[in-house]
């Protein structure tokens, strides 16, 4: 409605602006609702567009409000969606991932496509008043909003489509590049110590930086190319304006008195248009520019989840886990052949056999980590394939060879499993294992660092022997658990072995002999095959 307000200021206009028009009833309120002296009419359209105002103020804040909300709901979507892909996705699948792809979709993709989102629901308000104020100037004059919108909208619309597409190109480009830092970022930080060991962090942090100044280039190009849309508007908003009163003059050569009345109102809706078809515009570059993250988060949360892992039986291990005739490919090379072997319930199995046969291969298909290609596993007399996930997890205690660490505190790291042990028998394990000279009291509280890097690796061995059987577990297995421990430490892992051989059942893989002579049954994997010893 304070679309017409200034006309009553106007002095000797000879027609209502809005008279044979849906929006008469805008003349008649102008008319007598606005009628006295001039000082008066002042102020009452002052007033009447300060409470307009208000009310465009309050509607917009709720647009910003509710689309804020959105963008932090689809966040959570989002990383809901993708977490639950990660709990369920098989290991093969998931490596299949180029490195640096799923820590990039969590950190990056998912805010380049929620803001999208949030910019695209706070546009609905321009949409809205676009369409209401194209509808008015419709009514007044068909042939200006025709002249207007094919100057305003659709040259916009090609010119920022054009960038639209330039900047798309340039953000794959981006999109690539936050992959390749992230991965090789996280590669230096996980292995800083050794980096810096060997010397040769500069050719780490060199390559680094020319990653880091690669992706400033195209992030600047990006840059330069989504701010050329508002010069380019503003020199079409311009030229447009001056075409529209060129063609006004021949559209209304016999109202030479008046068109220029009727053409108030519709510059100040243009006026007000403008801001906003360059706001949508500007979104359209948006939108366009981030496809490669939309479509990248897109095919991640849309990918089909490889099984659920609370589905199925509960692992009860009451004689012996049976593998019968496995045989199993990673990629093109044959790890196990037809390989068929017993666990039996307390007993201790140590397997064998040089590195990269196939050891930590068989760890992994107890885990469900991977599947067989042919032969079955079973757990008694269920087939592995049979049983939950989670129960499996839950009730195997597993020391990999490859060590896991919190970046947190001793008393934490124990805890892994959350089962909440106190802080004095963490203390009472550590004692026992001899951990370090120095005071279980002081190293209780030591945050160990990334990976455990303020520990010693015989320190971060004995953390997780300690974790691995603290846990409450019928069935553990230890990959090389001997590894960086010292002979008085080998010993004193023995005896605690022997402490627990009788209630819980354990494989170990294993090159030390002392564990491998204190085993009841021996198995060795060569050539694909196991033979028992």
């Amino acid at each position: 409605m304070s679309i017409g307000l200034i006309i009553p200021l106007l002095e000797g206009n000879d027609r209502n602006i809005f008279e044979d028009t849906y929006f008469k009833f805008l003349d008649d309120f102008l008319q007598y609702g606005y009628g006295g002296g001039f000082q008066e009419r002042i102020i009452k359209i002052s007033i009447f567009i300060i409470i307009l105002s208000i009310f465009e103020f309050l509607f917009t804040i709720l647009i910003v409000k509710l689309s804020v909300r959105v963008q932090y709901i689809l966040e959570l979507e989002f990383l809901e969606k993708i977490f639950k892909n990660i709990e369920s996705m098989k290991y093969s699948k998931f490596f299949s991932y180029k490195d640096g792809e799923i820590f990039t979709i969590i950190t990056t993709d998912i805010y380049n496509v929620s803001n999208v989102c949030t910019k695209f629901l706070i546009s609905i308000q321009s949409f809205i008043l676009i369409f209401i104020y194209f509808v008015i100037m419709f009514s007044v004059s068909p042939w200006l909003t025709f002249i207007s919108i094919m100057f305003f909208v659709f040259i916009s619309i090609i010119v920022t489509g054009l960038l639209g597409r330039k900047t798309k190109i340039i953000n794959s480009k981006v999109a690539t590049l936050y992959l390749k830092i992230n991965s090789e970022l996280s590669y230096f930080i996980e292995n800083y110590k050794k980096v810096i060991g060997l010397g040769v962090e500069d050719k780490f942090i060199k390559k680094l930086r020319l990653s880091y100044k690669d992706l400033i280039t195209q992030r600047m190009k990006y840059t330069e190319y989504f701010s050329y849309s508002i010069p380019i508007n503003n020199l079409i908003n311009t030229v447009s304006i001056a075409a529209l009163l060129l063609f006004g003059s021949f559209l209304f050569s016999d109202q030479s008195d008046s068109w220029t009345v009727m053409l108030i109102p519709f510059l100040v809706l243009l006026f007000k248009i403008l801001p906003m078809v360059s706001s949508l515009n500007s979104l359209r570059v948006l939108m366009e520019s981030n496809k490669p993250f939309i479509e990248r988060l897109q095919g991640f949360i849309s990918e089909n989840r490889s099984y659920v892992k609370g589905e199925g039986k509960i692992f009860d291990l009451k004689d012996k886990i049976a593998f019968s005739n496995i045989s199993f490919k990673f990629k093109d090379k044959k790890v196990l052949d037809s390989v068929s072997f017993e666990i039996e319930k307390n007993k201790i199995t140590a397997l064998i056999g040089a590195s990269g046969v196939g050891k930590t291969t068989i760890i992994d298909l107890i885990l469900k980590i991977y599947s067989p290609d042919t032969g079955e596993i079973y757990i008694d007399n269920d087939k592995l394939s049979d049983v939950s996930s989670d129960s499996i997890r839950n009730n195997i205690s597993y020391l990999p060879q490859d060590l896991l660490m919190l970046n947190e505190n001793i008393i934490d790291n124990v805890n892994l499993y959350g089962q909440n042990i106190s802080k004095r028998s963490v203390i009472e394990n550590i004692d026992r294992f001899n951990f370090s000279l120095e005071s279980s009291e002081k190293l209780r509280d030591l945050n160990i660092g990334l990976g455990g890097i303020n520990l010693s690796g015989g320190q971060k061995q004995k953390i997780n022997i300690i974790r691995t059987i603290l846990k409450e577990s019928e069935f553990i297995i230890f990959d090389e658990p001997t590894n960086n421990l010292d002979s008085e430490s080998i010993k004193l892992f023995i005896q605690e072995l022997e402490k627990i051989k009788k209630e819980r059942t354990i494989l170990l893989i294993t090159h030390d002999e002392l564990l491998v002579n204190i085993s009841d049954v021996i198995l060795e994997l060569n050539a694909n095959k196991i033979i028992k010893k």
